[in-house]
C-alpha cells in the first residue's frame, strides 16, 4: 500500500505460515487500521479506468464522476458504513449499497432496481466463525458425494444419497457406476457443495473474496491477486496513477481482523419463565447448537478454492 498509508501493510514475511500470538495480534492491528483508514487519492482510491465488476473489466467511456452509489466509489473507508456500534459492526440505513456486479459495464448513477439490488450493511463480528463453519460443511457434503461415487463403482448400482450436514438438509444427489453424478434433485446449494455464507444471498465463499471485491467496488482500491500484471497485463488497471494499490499482506491483514472479530453474545433472561417465554417465540433459543468439529485455527485464503483470489487463480 502507497500514499497516506504506505507501511499499513508492509509485514509480507510475517502473514506467511503459521503466525505465534503476537505475530497475529501485530496483523490484525494493521488490519484494524486498514479497515479505519480512509482512502485518498493519494493512496489509490478511485478507478477511473475500472469498473466494479468481479472479473476485471474495463469501463467503455470516460467517468465524469467517480463517486456513484450503483457503480461505485461510493465509500473512501470501511468504516464508513461498517460502524455501528463500533467499527467492523452493522451499518445504518443511509449506508446501504447498492449492489451490481452482475452488470459487468454498469458505468451510470442510479438506484432503480432494475439495475442493482439494495442491500443493508452487515455486522462482521463473528464471521471468522462463520467461515469455519461453512468449510466444515462444505468438507461434509462433499465427502458423502465421494462415499456415494465410490460406492455405486463399487456395486455397479445408482447410489441416491441425501445431502445432509448438522441438520441442514440439501436434498438428494444420485451417483451412477461410472462416476456421473446427477444433481437435479439438490436444494439450496450449488453443484459444487460449496457453502456460501456471506452477502445477503450467501453467494460468497470467504471473507478473503468478500473483501478483495469491497475495496475494489467501493474505493476503488484495487487488490494486486485480482488487478495485478501477473492477471491483467498490467500494474495500474483502473489507470489512476498508482499501481499495485493492495498487497496480498494489506488483504491479509484486513481477513485477520474481520475474521478475530468476536462473535456476538446472546443475553437471554435468568429467570425460569422469562427464559421459556424467550423460548416460545425464538427458535434460535430454542434449538440446540450445531455441533462444531475441533478447530483451532484458520487460514486465508481458505482451503476451499475462491475464484478471483490468491489460492482461487
Amino acid at each position: 500500500m502507497k500514499g497516506k498509508y504506505a507501511g499499513a501493510g508492509v509485514g509480507g514475511a510475517d502473514v506467511w505460515g503459521h503466525l505465534t500470538a503476537d505475530q497475529l495480534n501485530h496483523l490484525t492491528d494493521i488490519g484494524q487500521q486498514l479497515f479505519m483508514a480512509r482512502f485518498t487519492v493519494e493512496d489509490g482510491a478511485g478507478r477511473p479506468g475500472a469498473t466494479q465488476a468481479i472479473v476485471p473489466t474495463k469501463r467503455k467511456h470516460p467517468v465524469l464522476n467517480e463517486f456513484s452509489r450503483t457503480a461505485g466509489i461510493d465509500a473512501n473507508a470501511c468504516s464508513s458504513c461498517h460502524n455501528l456500534p463500533f467499527p467492523g459492526g452493522a451499518g445504518d440505513f443511509t449506508t446501504n449499497v447498492f449492489v451490481s456486479e452482475g452488470f459487468e459495464s454498469a458505468d451510470f448513477d442510479t438506484t432503480d432496481p432494475q439495475f442493482s439490488d439494495e442491500r443493508g450493511t452487515n455486522s462482521l463480528f463473528g464471521d471468522g466463525l462463520l467461515e469455519l463453519l461453512a468449510r466444515e460443511m462444505t468438507t461434509d457434503l462433499q465427502k458423502e458425494r465421494g462415499d456415494a461415487i465410490a460406492l455405486a463403482a463399487q456395486t455397479g448400482e445408482p447410489q441416491r444419497v441425501a445431502l445432509e450436514t448438522k441438520g441442514v438438509k440439501y436434498g438428494w444427489i444420485t451417483a451412477q457406476p461410472d462416476g456421473l453424478v446427477d444433481m437435479r434433485e439438490l436444494d439450496g446449494i450449488d453443484m459444487d457443495l460449496v457453502i456460501r455464507p456471506f452477502s445477503q444471498k450467501g453467494v460468497m465463499t470467504s471473507l478473503r473474496q468478500f473483501t478483495v471485491n469491497a475495496l475494489n467496488q467501493h474505493h476503488g482500491m484495487e487488490p494486486v491477486e485480482r488487478f495485478g500484471g501477473r492477471w491483467t497485463g498490467t500494474t495500474d488497471f483502473d489507470e489512476d496513477g498508482h499501481p499495485d494499490e493492495v498487497s496480498d499482506g494489506d488483504v491479509s491483514a484486513l481477513v485477520a481482523w474481520q475474521a478475530t472479530l468476536p462473535a456476538p453474545v446472546q443475553k437471554v433472561p435468568d429467570d425460569p419463565k422469562w427464559r421459556q417465554m424467550a423460548k416460545s417465540f425464538s427458535p434460535v433459543l430454542a434449538a440446540p447448537p450445531a455441533t462444531w468439529k475441533a478447530c483451532r485455527s484458520t487460514a486465508s485464503p481458505s482451503p476451499i478454492r475462491d475464484r478471483r483470489t490468491w489460492r482461487g487463480r
